[in-house]
């Protein structure tokens, strides 16, 4: 019975969020950066490791893995660990503890995982998306794992989430040069949603020094724009 819900409940995610992505590109007029990926997630039992020059033991994993990388997605290894899963992307651990808000990402749905390549302005990135294994609003915040994998030596990462969010939340929206991010939040009712910008500035995403936003209102059947003060 549970599976079922899940099932049903990704369904309705999927829908809500391609009504965003259609919405996203319809209106704020922006090429997709991010191309899906081939692959998926398998279990994979792994008994030792090596992560940064060390050897580890670890208990259990989900393993994308193609030509061009091998990202592995683990839970806590124990019950003294941080609490809060984490990846390995081509031998470096990036940890999720402390990244988001009361850490509510550190337990993803792995059914949910999509995983995306792109490049913007010479750089290289690779998207994860996902939503967390929550409950009710919490559901439907996704998240997007970005990495900068330009130097797979240096591998940086930006957590990033947004209510019904997708690979088509990332361009240019203000045209400056600068890789943007659109940032939905709830504003009040359930039904109303803010969405404003952040811009990556100096290895970080930070808010949009202006005032550009839009107040839309989601019925399950449509998107309308309530309020709109924005760039184009």
């Amino acid at each position: 019975m549970k599976r079922i819900l899940i099932i049903i409940l990704l369904l309705w995610i999927k829908s809500a969020s391609a009504q965003y992505g259609s919405f996203y590109k319809s209106v704020i007029n922006q090429p997709k950066l991010f191309k899906p990926l081939a692959g998926s997630f398998i279990a994979h039992k792994v008994k030792t490791t090596i992560v940064d020059g060390e050897s580890r033991k670890l208990n259990y994993s989900y393993l994308f893995n193609n030509k061009s990388l091998r990202l592995e997605y683990f839970y806590p290894e124990s019950k003294t660990d941080s609490g809060c899963s984490y990846f390995i992307l081509n031998g470096h651990r990036v940890n999720l503890k402390g990244h988001f808000e009361h850490d509510f990402a550190c337990d993803l749905d792995v059914a949910s995982f999509k995983v995306y390549k792109g490049q913007y302005n010479g750089e290289k990135y690779l998207l994860l998306t996902c939503i967390n294994t929550g409950s009710g609003s919490s559901t439907s915040s996704v998240i997007c794992n970005l990495f900068d994998i330009t130097d797979k030596r240096s591998i940086k990462y930006y957590p990033l989430w947004s209510k019904y969010g997708s690979e088509s939340c990332f361009g240019d929206f203000d045209k400056d040069g600068s890789l943007d991010f659109l940032k939905v939040r709830i504003q009040g009712d359930n039904d109303t949603l803010r969405l404003s910008l952040m811009s990556l500035k100096r290895e970080r995403f930070i808010p949009y020094k202006e005032d550009h936003y839009m107040i839309l209102n989601y019925d399950s059947k449509k998107i309308k724009i309530e309020q709109r003060h924005w760039f184009n």
